[in-house]
């Protein structure tokens, strides 16, 4: 079998120490964890440090099967806490700090943990209130620990091997929280194995190989986090692990002196790095494989991306899942599919053979003819155990084998998955939000983001901008571009990046900006939405 899935996470680092001691972990920032180790550490020490982590935690009486909630900044180190939880009998509750404050008591409180780790600026964030944070009782967590304040390690204990049932609960993590309260997803080591499984395998352009040099630039708490670095520490390759996206030079030079041959990060920063092969040739140079995940990815950026590289046969992979059941689809882009303006990436491509599947139903639950719009409803191995707090509602997700994404899309004749939108996007007289963006990115490069939402009442279509150097939008352009595409959108609200409402992941929360917007323009309300979900939407050329 696969070494991968029946490997936790423990087992994964512990692996990779035995089999790839030499391999370098690097980081853009030393860890609170262990600062003396800087910046760049081997396989055997970041295991020995798992151990220690691991006889840290066991010292502070938790028991096995007890949850430990880590909600931190974003830093590499999530995974080495996950990993000392793990070892230690325990099962960690990987919370990122984006989590609004109005809304992080609830999820922990679902979470129902014996231990919170957290840090200073995420406290501060959280309990803006809080000016003594050594009262951390008062919080309402109960026992909580600062990684840049208390001592987690214990020193002198090694621990072995345990036995765990692959189908046990390991780890826990969460939805993004794009529509509301993010969602605790329990994972198995064999629902995070089987996702990591076709990383670890010899298909040419998305399996690591131990020569690779891996940069990720990703949310750490994420699931995506845990089963792709089980699958690279038993290939061996080396990682540039980045955490803090912010300083785009600090990242450029990072980049440009690791040289990578796969990289992999959120659409929504890969956006902000169009602009680095300028400053930074070397950066991207290298680069076999780009990996998109996490989000609908926009032509534009694919095509600057493997415009940066010299690789001949660069190649940008193009994944469709969902923190609950992992990968689903997978499609390749190269220079030549995404040549041209106007090109559409809502292909998400084909299930993995014997591994994943996909189909396309109408609102009774019935399998939809090529061509037509309906639910996407997957089934694979890898999809995660429930809902911690909220069994129910995971239950309604799922009919019989299959699971209900919450997206619409359709299907051709030979099997391709095309996303036409997220099903909460019902914009009157637009048929695909996605499909609009990608062209409006095409025909603006100015804009580092596109976003059509609806207006909660009249559903009609509201518009959030930004642009590189936060410069005014040029009406007349947008009012061409729109034109051009034969869409019928307002002037847009133009909104400074970070003043996009976001989750850890770097997607935009929907909901929350449609709010912010109808807020800013005093919406009215205006005529009903179609009363079919799918109707008006047409397929693509080979859809039918």
């Amino acid at each position: 079998m696969n070494p991968v899935v029946t490997s936790s996470l423990s087992d994964a680092f512990k692996f990779g120490a035995q089999n790839h001691p030499e391999t370098v972990v690097r980081f853009d920032t030393a860890s609170p964890l262990a600062p003396e180790l800087g910046t760049a550490v081997d396989l055997a020490t970041l295991d020995a440090l798992v151990d220690d982590l691991a006889a840290g935690l066991r010292s502070l009486d938790l028991v096995g099967g007890d949850r430990v909630v880590i909600a931190k900044r974003n830093h590499f180190d999530y995974q080495l806490l996950a990993a000392a939880a793990v070892r230690a009998g325990c099962i960690p509750v990987l919370l990122a700090s984006s989590v609004p404050p109005d809304q992080v008591d609830t999820v922990i409180e679902r979470a129902d943990p014996s231990l919170v780790i957290s840090d200073r600026v995420t406290v501060a964030k959280w309990r803006a209130d809080t000016e003594e944070l050594n009262e951390l009782n008062d919080l309402g967590w109960g026992r909580t620990v600062l990684v840049d304040r208390d001592q987690i390690r214990a020193n002198g204990f090694r621990f072995r091997s345990t036995f765990r049932p692959i189908d046990s609960a390991q780890i826990v993590t969460h939805t993004s929280g794009t529509t509301g309260i993010p969602k605790l997803v329990e994972h198995s080591i064999h629902s995070i194995g089987m996702r990591a499984k076709p990383q670890y395998s010899k298909i040419p352009v998305l399996g690591f190989k131990r020569r690779d040099r891996v940069a990720m630039c990703i949310t750490w708490n994420h699931a995506r986090a845990v089963d792709g670095l089980v699958a690279l520490l038993h290939a061996g390759s080396s990682l540039l692990a980045l955490g803090d996206p912010a300083d785009l030079h600090a990242t450029g030079k990072l980049l440009d002196d690791f040289r990578p041959t796969i990289v992999e990060s959120m659409p929504n920063l890969y956006i902000l790095w169009e602009q680095l092969p300028r400053q930074f040739p070397r950066a991207f140079e290298s680069v076999r494989t780009y990996i998109g995940a996490f989000d609908a990815i926009h032509p534009r950026t694919v095509r600057a991306m493997l415009a940066a590289s010299r690789c001949r046969t660069a190649t940008w992979a193009q994944a469709y899942g969902q923190s609950e059941v992992g990968g689903i689809t997978m499609d390749l882009y190269t220079r030549r599919s995404v040549r041209s303006n106007g090109a559409q990436l809502r292909s998400m491509g084909w299930p993995m053979p014997r591994e994943t599947a996909a189909r396309v139903v109408d609102e009774r639950g019935d399998v939809v003819s090529p061509g037509t719009p309906g639910a996407i409803e997957v089934k694979t191995r890898g999809r995660a155990l429930r809902y911690v707090g909220q069994e129910s509602l995971h239950a309604k997700r799922i009919r019989g084998e299959w699971w209900t994404m919450g997206d619409v899309g359709m299907q051709t004749r030979t099997g391709r998955l095309i996303l036409l939108d997220r099903d909460i996007d019902e914009v009157v007289g637009v048929s695909s939000c996605l499909g609009a963006e990608d062209l409006l990115m095409d025909r603006l490069p100015e804009a580092t983001e596109i976003v059509i939402v609806a207006d909660e009442t009249s559903r009609r279509p509201i518009v959030a901008l930004s642009t590189f150097g936060d410069v005014p939008p040029d009406l007349q352009r947008w009012a061409n571009a729109c034109g051009a595409i034969g869409v019928n959108l307002p002037d847009p609200h133009h909104l400074q990046w970070n003043a996009i409402p976001r989750t850890g992941t770097l997607k935009v929360r929907r909901v929350e900006l449609a709010i912010l917007l109808a807020q800013r323009e005093n919406t009215t309300a205006a005529a009903p939405p179609p009363s079919n979900r799918f109707s008006g939407v047409v397929a693509p050329p080979d859809a039918a």
